[in-house]
């Protein structure tokens, strides 16, 4: 009897897991460039100079705004910095501040593709902008890279 009242609780909680709804993910979406996209780029010290290029935008998406982006990194040996960058990306939206790890931008191949391909989309926890809508800016996380 011991051994059963013990599994029981276990038995019962594991099929709460089975049966619990499970949190929804951010649905990513595709949207073609346009000239609304602002135009960024990442550049290095020391005689690197410019090493990615990225166009990005906000998009209104079921009352919040979604980032929409697309990058070219043009070093393929600074990928796994640039990603560290990306993933510790902020959006700064009046004075509100929202990790967004833009590591789901769109890859394109060459700097004249970011005007041509679609841009990757991800939905945010920020809410729709009104009116002016204030300072909104990109502020990629820190990065060390030694050639």
């Amino acid at each position: 009897m011991k051994i059963i009242t013990s599994v029981l609780p276990a038995l019962i909680f594991l099929a709460g897991l089975w049966v619990a709804p499970k949190p929804v993910e951010a649905q990513e979406f595709q949207i073609p460039m346009t000239a609304e996209f602002i135009d960024g780029e990442v550049n290095f010290t020391g005689g690197v100079g410019r090493v990615y290029q990225y166009r990005w935008y906000l998009v209104p998406v079921e009352g919040r705004m979604a980032l929409c982006g697309s990058g070219y990194l043009r070093d393929s040996r600074l990928r796994g910095t640039i990603n560290d960058m990306l993933r510790d990306t902020v959006l700064v939206m009046s004075n509100q501040r929202v990790e967004v790890d833009a590591r789901f931008f769109t890859r394109v191949r060459s700097a004249r593709r970011l005007s041509q391909d679609n841009a990757t989309c991800r939905p945010t926890n920020l809410p729709l902008l009104t009116g002016g809508g204030g300072t909104v800016y990109l502020e990629f996380g820190d990065a060390v890279w030694r050639n």
